[in-house]
């Protein structure tokens, strides 16, 4: 009898609690579809940290209702070349295309030569404006480049996001801002100091301010490209994700610790081509403000 009774409370704690019974598991939570696609350049590529690393990937290990399809971002992206990437998915399975209801990307850096402007600005003697330098290949102030691909981007990245919707009919896209590379201190900026095995790395007082706000006009151009395309009466709903708040004190040369990989990072074994590029850290922040946004 005094079995029964035990076997009996235990049946009851478990049926009041909500607890599985012996032998049996607690179901999880099943699995969304393949339903969130992450494209565009470096960044979300995850240049420089491993896979699991990359923001796209962190969102997905985060979400209960997002289930990543593919990253399809490359370095080197361009808007051209993000519209091939989404298309050719889009195109090869409409089916898959169609549960997509969340699309994240950066794009519009290499469109403008931001890291050919940044490797321009580098090591320069004092009182050169890396502005001002001529590009050899098109004989071309630096500073005459960047404005003309600002205006193309202007018109190119708005094309883009609207023909997405035709793509992807139930998604919701959101455009990731890029960040300021270099801290607000009102003097040179000495990345790597020289020694007896690097000559080091520096920017000066005048070309860091150009190259800052350089990036504050690239963002400024895909905002205002995001709420054109999000104005469009019949057309995906666009979002404008400005990650670059988040990297105040965290660039080259501020005092908080550094969410971008440096040079001096080349002696652990990151690459040449992942320097200026998110670190751990700064992959995390990317991950963190989109799901502020709704990608979650």
């Amino acid at each position: 009898m005094r079995s029964r009774l035990a076997a009996f409370a235990v049946t009851a704690l478990v049926l009041t609690l909500g607890l599985p019974a012996a032998g049996a598991q607690a179901r999880p939570f099943p699995p969304a579809p393949p339903n969130y696609l992450a494209a565009g350049d470096s960044i979300t590529q995850g240049l420089g940290v491993t896979p699991v690393h990359s923001y796209p990937s962190l969102v997905d290990a985060r979400s209960r209702h997002l289930t990543l399809a593919a990253n399809l971002a490359v370095k080197g992206a361009t808007v051209a070349d993000v519209a091939t990437q989404l298309g050719t998915f889009a195109a090869a399975d409409p089916a898959a295309a169609a549960r997509i209801t969340r699309i994240s990307l950066t794009v519009g850096a290499n469109d403008v030569g931001w890291v050919q402007a940044l490797l321009t600005c580098l090591n320069l003697p004092v009182g050169v404006q890396c502005a001002e330098l001529v590009d050899p290949a098109s004989q071309l102030k630096v500073k005459d480049l960047v404005d003309a691909g600002l205006g193309g981007l202007a018109v190119s990245l708005p094309a883009l996001l609207d023909g997405i919707g035709t793509m992807f009919p139930n998604a919701r896209v959101y455009v990731g801002s890029y960040y300021e590379l270099f801290g607000s201190r009102h003097r040179e900026c000495v990345v790597v100091p020289a020694s007896g095995v690097s000559p080091g790395y520096s920017i000066s007082l005048v070309n860091k301010t150009w190259y800052n706000q350089t990036t504050r006009r690239l963002n400024a151009v895909i905002r205002d490209a995001v709420r054109a395309a999000d104005a469009t009466p019949v057309g995906t709903p666009v979002r404008f994700v400005n990650v670059a708040p988040r990297f105040n004190g965290h660039g080259f040369c501020d005092s908080a610790r550094r969410w971008v990989i440096g040079p001096q990072d080349l002696l652990t074994g990151s690459s040449l081509d992942a320097v200026a590029h998110p670190n751990a850290r700064g992959q995390r922040a990317y991950a963190t403000a989109f799901a502020a946004k709704g990608v979650r």
